[in-house]
């Protein structure tokens, strides 16, 4: 079953997958489960179909709607009976290449095979992977596979190598001009406890393929408990020129609750390598748990406390299967024993992580969903800044920050000039990006939130407010034109038919000439918009004298206006419209004869 997530609820989409052309009642089809980058392409592993060789299903998805894609994938040149093909999964970031493990091919010493996909039509890769150097029958190369986001590395587990000791180890494929080889020798990790080690039992690898880290469920088993129960751990491998090296000690979680964790069960590993989840299903009686660990200067520390789902009913064996979202920010964790083994899945999200609010991209001065780009855009959100803090001592020579302490904002890919951050808030100025569609993301230290989408349009015209209604405006000196008693301690006045004011506000879109962005604009020359405003008051045509950036700020328009001499007393909407778009008609002017 697939499901998605939307403000932070998460709902399953579709009917569950069952892939046709199925051979035997038990073919186990979900035993492995992996997702593309993008999320359309799945394929999901059923190690048990036809007595036990094994087979592979992908699907696609198409405007919500997933959909086979084609045959199921079946292994060539497989030896003997069962295989348990399927037994293990993963995907490329683009979709277009599989691994699938086959960890009882030959009578145990296992395999992996590469399918890739061209036009729709899966076909398999060369021959399948076997690495060099195991030890002993029962290999089980193939108990697990993770491929790198080009699809041009591949890790293969093999939990029972080194005969019937089953310390296990993990070989390393690399793919040119569409021949994989290996790479290097088997990597067996160093301060394993006792002789079922299980390495290799679970693997991942970073998007760039540079690390890798393997689990071992069997490590250090507690004495006169069977061999293969282990406190369990997990080994972390870095690339560098070709060779694979242990980077740092075993990953042992704290806080474990009894002497057969089996942590190691499973692993996943951030996009960038530095964040690594660690599944223990047996820990506290077979509740199970999972540990997080980041990595900073080469160096592993746990993250906070292990994770325990709430809600699970009986012996869940949570951490019997785990998965990390490229940002290293949200975990997926699975319990297969959860309620009498129909099994449940758990979602964490770092909570140290910005996070922004479902339609959280607004207009900085509307606060109505959408870009408009060289103008203000405000984000609102949890964790999106330490400290609250604006951009007056990091503006430099009238060049705006994208940065402003350890926060920046990323729209459409490009950067945002930022003004004001707060925990709960960030106004900024959005970069030149264009029209459609835009994905939005925050990055606190470190730490960058799940990416937001919003649209980006040409004109979203808006002005700024007082007091929740009243907009910006002011005479020619600078004198505010608003209901006196707006302001505490501040007599004002209103405007009156014939005056002159000048109305504030953002969203008017390009300019001509085309004015620079990131930049307080210079006062000797006029970036007037390139289309024509018109306002109304009180649904009566107004004056404009003109609309244009203001000198001496960033992406802030005036739009110079006359009172109509037939306005009435009273507050009055006052309604902007360029290129059809309108201001919002719940903005009033106060007219006082």
């Amino acid at each position: 079953m697939v499901f998605t997530r939307s403000g932070g609820v998460w709902t399953q989409q579709g009917s569950k997958l069952v892939g046709t052309g199925a051979v035997g009642p038990t073919v186990n089809q979900g035993v492995s489960v992996a997702l593309s980058a993008d999320g359309n392409t799945a394929i999901v592993g059923g190690h048990g179909d036809n007595g036990e060789i094994g087979a592979a299903w992908v699907y696609t998805r198409s405007g919500g709607v997933w959909t086979q894609q084609g045959d199921k994938l079946r292994p060539a040149g497989y030896v003997g009976q069962p295989v348990y093909f399927g037994v293990s999964v993963a995907l490329a970031a683009d979709g277009n290449t599989a691994i699938v493990g086959g960890s009882y091919d030959n009578g145990g010493v296992g395999a992996a095979w590469i399918f890739a996909r061209s036009s729709g039509v899966w076909t398999q890769q060369g021959s399948k992977l076997v690495g060099t150097g195991a030890v002993g029958p029962t290999v089980n190369q193939g108990r697990s596979v993770a491929l790198a986001a080009d699809g041009n590395t591949a890790i293969v587990g093999g939990d029972g190598d080194n005969g019937n000791g089953n310390a296990g180890a993990a070989w390393m494929f690399t793919r040119s001009g569409g021949v994989w080889i290996q790479q290097g020798s088997k990597l067996v990790g160093t301060g394993a406890v006792g002789p079922t080690v299980h390495q290799g039992t679970s693997v991942a690898l970073s998007a760039d393929g540079n690390t890798a880290i393997v689990g071992g469920f069997g490590d250090n088993p507690p004495p006169g408990s069977p061999t293969s129960f282990g406190f369990g751990a997990a080994w972390v491998f870095t690339r560098s020129g070709g060779g694979w090296t242990q980077q740092g000690s075993k990953l042992v979680g704290t806080g474990a609750a009894g002497p057969s964790v089996l942590q190691g069960e499973s692993v996943a590993l951030s996009a960038d390598g530095n964040t690594a989840i660690v599944g223990g299903d047996g820990d506290n009686g077979n509740a199970g748990a999972a540990w997080m660990f980041t990595r900073s200067g080469g160096v592993w520390t746990q993250q906070g406390s292990k994770l325990v789902g709430s809600g699970a009913v009986g012996s869940a064996r949570q951490g019997g299967s785990v998965a990390l979202s490229a940002d290293g920010n949200t975990a997926i964790v699975g319990g297969a024993g959860d309620n009498s083994f129909i099994g449940a899945a758990w979602v964490f999200v770092n909570s140290t992580a910005p996070s922004i609010a479902s339609s959280g991209v607004v207009n900085g001065a509307s606060f109505m969903p959408g870009i408009v780009p060289n103008s203000w855009i405000t984000i609102q959100g949890t964790n999106l800044a330490p400290p609250t803090d604006t951009w007056d001592k990091a503006n430099v020579n009238g060049a705006l920050p994208t940065t402003l302490d350890g926060v920046s904002v990323s729209v459409g890919g490009k950067p945002a000039y930022v003004y004001f951050v707060s925990p709960n808030q960030i106004n900024a100025v959005a970069p030149d990006v264009g029209t459609g569609t835009m994905s939005v993301s925050v990055t606190n230290g470190n730490i960058t939130s799940v990416a937001a989408t919003s649209t980006s349009v040409s004109v979203q015209p808006a002005f700024f407010l007082w007091a929740g209604k009243y907009p910006v405006a002011t005479r020619q000196d600078f004198s505010y034109a608003v209901k006196n008693g707006t302001f505490t301690g501040l007599t004002t006045t209103p405007a009156k038919p014939g005056d002159v004011i000048i109305l504030w506000g953002t969203g008017f879109g390009p300019t001509n000439p085309v004015a620079p962005v990131g930049v307080q604009l210079p006062a000797d020359k006029t970036y007037l918009t390139a289309a024509p405003v018109t306002v109304t008051v009180g649904g009566i045509a107004a004056q404009v004298f003109g609309a244009a950036l203001a000198p001496g700020f960033a992406a802030l328009y005036q739009v110079a206006i006359q009172i109509p001499a037939s306005a009435p007393d009273g507050d009055l909407l006052v309604v902007a419209t360029i290129n059809g778009s309108q201001s919002p008609a719940s903005t009033v002017i106060t007219v006082q004869h």
